[in-house]
């Protein structure tokens, strides 16, 4: 087990490192980060002074070694360019807003999914298992932008019962939650009713079932407990993409996250923010994964054995 959690944790670094590696030189590829931060107007001498205070006027391999240091000594992403503040102060301000949100969204995802998964595995084949599978298609086939902007212009404009955006009081993470909520939810739908269908077909289920023990614990108790483990393992890549990748959601919704920021990063060039919000957000899905594969290590033991 020892060996197995080393090699999921080396495996974790090198990533990690090649994450960092490959977004410091693309964000230089698109041009010159000074470029976009001389005034037209400036004299040489300003513009000299500009790249030597944010470290631009030596080269590019002296640069990525002194950000390497800087990431992994002092957890240092540089200073922001539009902001002017350091770049991870943004980053723990923000974070704490998506966290909430993909919190909230996959609240929202188990609340439909389950039952639906569930009833649907139970009742193959009828009226209600057509329509919830409808209802998942439509979850997450229907543009995020779309389905938030129906869900402002019903509940915030018309019956007022919501805000229209932002973060200003703690029901203004309804909306986007039920946004995101919907679309990850037709995932989980489908794969619930999968799990349950081959669970129910088990000999133990059959087992339970011919001794005469209550068919609702046969469900609900021994059936589901078994059924959810994918589940369970693929809401942690879920949680990591809802965390970084709600970039659409935030944007309807003027949600301050990491997708919103990383947004308005782009649109005003801000390199270091840029380079700072990918990385994060890829650092988010590595952790993700290496917690996921220890917990398939602990549930399954020929994983661990096996490699």
């Amino acid at each position: 087990m020892k060996r197995f959690l080393f090699v999921r944790f080396l495996q974790a670094i090198v990533s990690l490192f090649m994450l960092v590696t490959v977004v410091f030189f693309l964000v230089r590829l698109t041009g010159d980060p000074a470029l976009r931060m001389i005034p037209p107007q400036a004299t040489q001498e300003v513009a000299d002074n500009i790249r030597r205070v944010f470290g631009l006027d030596k080269p590019v391999g002296i640069q990525y070694l002194i950000f390497l240091r800087e990431v992994v000594l002092d957890f240092h992403l540089g200073t922001s360019q539009f902001f002017m503040r350091p770049v991870t102060d943004l980053l723990s301000m923000r974070i704490w807003a998506s966290l909430q949100l993909a919190v909230a969204s996959m609240f929202v995802a188990f609340f439909i999914a389950l039952p639906l998964g569930v009833y649907s595995a139970i009742r193959r084949g009828s009226r209600f298992d057509y329509i919830a599978r409808a209802f998942s298609i439509a979850g997450g086939s229907l543009p995020s932008f779309l389905v938030g902007l129906l869900l402002i212009r019903f509940f915030a404009v018309e019956l007022r019962w919501f805000p229209i955006c932002c973060r200003s009081e703690p029901l203004s993470i309804v909306l986007p939650a039920l946004t995101l909520g919907w679309f990850v939810s037709a995932a989980f739908m489908r794969l619930t009713r999968s799990s349950m269908l081959e669970v129910l077909d088990a000999e133990y289920v059959k087992l339970a079932r011919i001794k005469g023990v209550n068919e609702g614990l046969v469900i609900w108790k021994h059936a589901l407990k078994n059924a959810l483990l994918p589940v369970v393992t693929y809401s942690t890549v879920v949680f990591a993409a809802i965390v970084g990748g709600a970039i659409v959601v935030e944007t309807v919704f003027a949600w301050p996250g990491l997708g919103k920021l990383l947004v308005d990063a782009v649109l005003t060039r801000d390199f270091p923010m840029i380079q700072g919000t990918v990385i994060l957000i890829g650092a988010i899905f590595i952790a993700t994964n290496f917690m996921t594969d220890i917990l398939y290590g602990f549930l399954n033991p020929k994983i661990r054995f096996a490699r």
